[in-house]
């Protein structure tokens, strides 16, 4: 059996905070073969950075995907291409080239790969129809697919568009976690893994800042939520062939401890060390 888990959106340092505090514990409790994550809210709630990139590392993950806050951070464009770090390829920007990145581990071979929908969304120079054709022609044992959309709709288009190509496909950006993981046709999928931020919160900003900008149409800046974070991700389970044969959604709240929480699932007792 090979085991990926998938965190949702990563918000600013109290997001980043509570996974290098938990996600250590996950990793010395139990085996799991790739741990991703969607990277592209990590430094300050928008964009990445080289140096965050290099913490969120050493406390566990194999690669991140990102989405439209690609390029808010100017110490982007120093990031070092080598880096486990997928930009959505339909995205306008330096690394539009650099949409998919291909981890070997165990051996075994996951291709992470980013796309972004188009509605509703800005800077995209192309459809992702177009652009994953092309993208799943890699070689890879696990094809997994993070698109950054806004929109249900789009999402379940690309589902029935492409499940027979990928093995998973994962959907981030609403920051809220959608109850309908599942396996269609052979692809494990969700619409919205949801976030690893600020809770309460609204999608991990000040709540006060973003009512005022709402209502009052008060000019604001972005900033993130004080309050300790929360824990959104899915755990993928796949057979020595790499089809899928679970996936489970995990929402932890700030008071929750993640491994009581998970401690009862069938499944994460075939994954204790």
């Amino acid at each position: 059996m090979i085991s990926v888990l998938f965190f949702g959106d990563i918000v600013g340092a109290k997001g980043r905070s509570r996974l290098k505090r938990d996600l250590p514990l996950l990793l010395e409790k139990y085996h799991f073969d790739f741990v991703l994550a969607n990277a592209e809210n990590a430094a300050h709630g928008k964009g990445i950075t080289p140096k965050i990139i290099d913490e969120l590392l050493e406390c566990g993950f194999d690669a991140f995907s990102l989405g439209n806050h690609s390029y808010s951070k100017n110490e982007v464009m120093w990031l070092d291409p080598s880096k486990p770090v997928a930009f959505p390829k339909n995205l306008i920007g330096q690394f539009q080239n650099q949409h998919t990145t291909i981890i070997k581990k165990n051996d075994h071979t996951l291709a992470l790969m980013s796309v972004m929908g188009n509605v509703f969304m800005e800077n995209t120079d192309a459809s992702w129809v177009d652009e994953l054709q092309s993208m799943t022609q890699v070689k890879a044992d696990i094809k997994i697919c993070d698109f950054h959309a806004e929109t249900t709709s789009e999402k379940y288009i690309l589902l029935h568009t492409f499940h027979h190509k990928l093995q998973a496909i994962i959907g981030t950006h609403t920051h809220v976690q959608t109850n309908d993981a599942q396996i269609y046709d052979g692809c494990a999928y969700i619409t919205d893994v949801g976030m690893c931020g600020p809770y309460p919160s609204i999608l991990g900003r000040d709540v006060d800042e973003v009512i005022r900008r709402f209502i009052k149409k008060e000019k604001t800046h972005y900033t993130i939520s004080e309050e300790e974070a929360m824990l959104s991700f899915v755990l993928i389970t796949f057979n020595d062939e790499y089809h899928p044969t679970n996936i489970k959604s995990y929402s932890v709240l700030p008071h929750e401890n993640v491994l009581e929480l998970i401690n009862d699932c069938d499944i994460m007792n075939m994954l204790r060390r």
